[in-house]
């Protein structure tokens, strides 16, 4: 089971990645795949990270498995 709140911080293995802004799911599924993260660093971009990237989920944080240099890696979602 996943806890996610609405702006919880998002932290990676080495320190604080940003903040949590929103799900994406399957509807026909009906489960959540990834997650929008939004960094904490300019320019600021938001990630859609893999659900599977998630290590544990408590009242206003969610951890990932990755650092923080694996999810820049990730291509930015665009506006």
């Amino acid at each position: 089971m996943i806890d996610l709140a609405t702006e919880s911080e998002v932290y990676c293995a080495d320190g604080i990645a940003g903040r949590f802004t929103y799900v994406i799911g399957n509807p026909t599924k009906v489960e959540i795949t990834h997650l929008v993260v939004q960094s904490n660093r300019p320019p600021f971009h938001e990630y859609l990270v893999p659900v599977a990237q998630v290590e544990e989920t408590t009242n206003g944080r969610i951890k990932l498995k990755c650092v923080r240099e694996a999810l820049n890696q990730i291509d930015p979602l665009m506006n």
